[in-house]
């Protein structure tokens, strides 16, 4: 079985789904009281966010000219080279 390779919109899912997990672990905290829990959370969210923009840097980025796209939206042309994206 063959894989499909991974398209932008694919990339930005990821990302987008891995900001939203991120921050939704950092509110967890309103439902506990130990500050132990509240400070594991904080930073388990932190963490989860620092690594959804290192995957950010690491994939999000033109398939022709390998330059990095902008995070807001999918563009539809490369701004550095303008070659068609989707």
């Amino acid at each position: 079985m063959e894989k499909r390779k991974k398209t932008l919109h694919d990339h930005f899912a990821v990302i987008e789904k891995m900001l939203l997990t991120g921050f939704a672990v950092m509110l967890l905290p309103i439902f506990f009281e130990s500050k132990l829990w509240t400070w594991v959370l904080m930073f388990l969210g932190f963490g989860i966010m620092a690594a959804a923009c290192i995957y950010r840097n690491i994939y999000f980025k033109c398939p022709h000219c390998d330059s990095k796209l902008n995070v807001r939206g999918v563009p539809t042309y490369c701004p550095d080279c303008g070659e068609k994206l989707i």
